[in-house]
């Protein structure tokens, strides 16, 4: 439980780590600000990390991230040159204490073009357990996420029979954007079995009881995020 004082306390030092990888002013709040401290009990509150450089064209403020092998400034890619791009949101639910839960945390990583279309490719993604029904309950936390829609463009396009088996050839997706992603070389970080002796538990984090967890988590992914879209490959569909 979080008091609305330790919400905006953690909020200003995830933005405050994030400001040096994503290099520029960050700050974690509403799309439209409101008194939240106020909420009507069981009212769920969400925040976004926006920042001066955010884009809306998905609805929600995204930012653009720089690969860590590249060494190149955003400045510096061309406009028609597509980019990786990051979002973070956090969301949390009012108590009857007046203290908040947190439900949900997580990066959306995206594809495009400065000003143009962008797709989502990843999700790292934290859920309350408590909150989880079904299949869910049993999910580890945190967890990644893969758009559905790539790996459905990619099982149509690389996929072949050998006797009985069905072998998928993940190499690369076209997203409408007159260009192919390959993910190929995409590597999802893994972790966090060592959390209890029983499944799934081994796989779940509580960070409702973990600030200082979450605010590691969330630059220790974004840091992942930036070294592994150093390895996403675009060309021109067709090729």
């Amino acid at each position: 439980m979080s008091r609305p004082s330790d919400i905006k306390r953690l909020h200003g030092l995830i933005a405050s780590d994030l400001r040096e990888p994503l290099k520029q002013t960050t700050e974690i709040k509403q799309l439209q600000p409101n008194r939240w401290q106020r909420s009507r009990v069981g009212v769920d509150v969400v925040f976004y990390l926006m920042g001066r450089e955010q884009d809306f064209s998905c609805g929600t403020p995204i930012l653009p991230m720089l690969p860590l092998l590249t060494g190149q400034a955003i400045s510096e890619l061309a406009p028609t040159e597509a980019r990786p791009w990051v979002a973070w949101s956090d969301k949390w639910t009012k108590q009857q204490d007046d203290s908040f839960l947190l439900l949900a945390a997580g990066w959306t990583l995206f594809w495009g073009e400065l000003g143009g279309r962008k797709v989502k490719i990843l999700r790292a993604e934290w859920d309350a357990r408590s909150f989880r029904d079904g299949g869910g309950a049993e999910a580890a936390q945190p967890h990644w996420h893969v758009d559905p829609l790539l790996l459905l463009q990619d099982s149509g396009a690389g996929s072949r029979r050998a006797g009985e088996l069905q072998e998928l050839q993940p190499s690369a997706v076209t997203f409408g954007l007159g260009s192919r992603l390959s993910i190929q070389r995409v590597h999802l970080a893994m972790g966090g079995w060592n959390h209890s002796d029983s499944h799934p538990e081994c796989w779940q984090i509580d960070f409702t009881k973990d600030e200082r967890g979450l605010r590691g988590w969330a630059m220790s992914t974004l840091r992942y995020l930036q070294s592994q879209a150093a390895l996403l490959r675009s060309y021109p569909a067709g090729t």
